[in-house]
């Protein structure tokens, strides 16, 4: 048997030796795939590699995003708060707001109720009343009939008692005479003139004149 020819022929040599000369070099073929393989290798290791940093870059991208999101929602969170105090500072000044007015116009309308019974009293009497009078309940029941007892008495306050000039929490009650000086309603020294006054909320003092 001819192991150079069973080798062209087969590829081995039947005796298991190699042909005379050595093996052949194995075909272009075979060389040109080993180099296709290793490109395709090459080209997947590259692009896994891409791959993976691109996904590093997104990883690290959501990441910020979800900060992003979480600062937003925490910024939504603290304007809302602010909004929420703010309105809650709205309605408690408005609340205040139409308390106020609504005692201020208890204030006039106690002091106009007073001075029509002031003039009443003065029609009747040619005089009016004095200062201590109108700190007298009894002599005002007897003399101011008709008078409710709350509109001497000034919604902040709690006494029914007249100071010869308002405050915040007590109205004000002044008669005089003609030429301006006290009276006491002895003969000669009557009470021709009064003064009521009435202080409002922001601290204004408001007055009523007989007629």
């Amino acid at each position: 048997m001819n192991p150079q020819k069973n080798f062209q022929q087969y590829g081995y040599a039947s005796d298991g030796f190699p042909p005379p000369g050595g093996y052949p070099a194995p075909p272009k073929s075979k060389k040109k795939l080993i180099m296709i393989v290793l490109v395709v290798v090459l080209i997947a290791a590259a692009i896994g590699g891409v791959w993976f940093m691109q996904q590093s870059k997104v990883n690290d991208l959501n990441g910020t995003i979800t900060k992003l999101n979480k600062q937003l929602s925490d910024d939504d969170k603290k304007i809302q708060d602010l909004q929420s105090a703010a309105n809650t500072a709205t309605d408690t000044s408005s609340g205040d707001l139409i308390a106020a007015n609504a005692k201020d116009t208890e204030r006039e309308t106690d002091i106009k109720a007073v001075a029509s019974h002031l003039e009443t009293f003065n029609a009747n009497n040619a005089m009016y009343p004095t200062f201590a009078n109108m700190n007298d309940a009894a002599w005002i029941a007897a003399n101011l009939k008709g008078l409710d007892k709350e509109a001497t008495k000034d919604p902040d306050g709690t006494s029914n008692q007249f100071l010869a000039s308002s405050t915040t929490t007590q109205y004000g009650y002044a008669p005089i005479k003609d030429d301006g000086s006290a009276c006491d309603n002895t003969p000669g020294n009557e009470c021709t003139k009064f003064t009521l006054t009435y202080t409002l909320s922001d601290s204004t003092q408001k007055s009523v004149t007989s007629l």
